[in-house]
């Protein structure tokens, strides 16, 4: 029985010593995998940022700026919360639009039912099945859900957009 007893004691120190290795063991293999994976998280990420910084350097969505416009009889203004986006003078027959700090001359304007085209060298700017209401004041107004300025191979869309049309007859 003491043989007995002894050999128990003998089993269970290495047991207990086999466990406490294997759990260090243990301990440093998750501690080296979590220390690998942030880092492998942090390269990622910045991975991933290089790359939408280099896509967005190479090819940026343009962007339209609001002009320092009035609205008056004799022009077709498009506003996106109360700022002028595009302005065309039907006196004279020109307008303009500004894309990413340029300013681009519009030389056509055709208005059709609840639709506007309006073009330039290089740029077409459709609004298409606008809710357009009845003339007040001599004005027509209305509202378009999506406005598309094509710019040579590059498209944007205004969302939102209010039309004052103001002819001089």
């Amino acid at each position: 029985m003491f043989y007995f007893y002894k050999m128990k004691k003998i089993l269970l120190s290495v047991s207990f010593f086999a466990l406490f290795i294997s759990c260090k063991k243990e301990e440093n293999n998750i501690a080296k995998t979590s220390a690998e994976s942030n880092s492998q998280t942090v390269v990622n990420h910045s991975v991933k940022a290089d790359s939408a910084n280099l896509i967005s350097a190479k090819d940026p969505s343009p962007k339209v700026k609001p002009l320092n416009e009035e609205i008056d009889l004799g022009k077709v203004v498009f506003t996106q919360n109360n700022q002028v986006m595009i302005a065309f003078n039907t006196k004279v027959q020109n307008g303009k639009v500004m894309i990413d700090d340029k300013e681009y001359q519009l030389n056509r304007l055709i208005f059709s039912e609840n639709n506007y085209e309006i073009s330039g060298n290089g740029i077409k700017i459709t609004a298409e099945e606008g809710n357009i209401k009845e003339m007040t004041s001599d004005c027509l107004y209305g509202n378009f859900p999506k406005v598309k300025i094509k710019l040579n191979d590059k498209e944007v869309n205004l969302e939102n957009v209010n039309v004052q049309d103001c002819p001089t007859y």
